[in-house]
């Protein structure tokens, strides 16, 4: 490409084309990321039964 284009030219295009490619694959990520539910459901559930249980030993 520096054959065709100045240097600082030829780096700018591969530079914007890598810029692309990054701003798809966030994009891409950041789309996966908010279908997928990450609440701890396995400790929620723990911690209810924990408070159940203190609930228990104070009565």
């Amino acid at each position: 490409l520096a054959v065709v284009l100045p240097a600082w030219a030829a780096a700018l295009v591969v530079g914007l084309a890598f810029a692309g490619a990054a701003a798809l694959w966030a994009a891409r990520a950041r789309k996966r990321l908010r279908e997928h539910d990450f609440t701890p459901e396995h400790t929620m559930a723990a911690i209810e039964e924990n408070k159940q249980w203190i609930r228990e030993k104070l009565s």
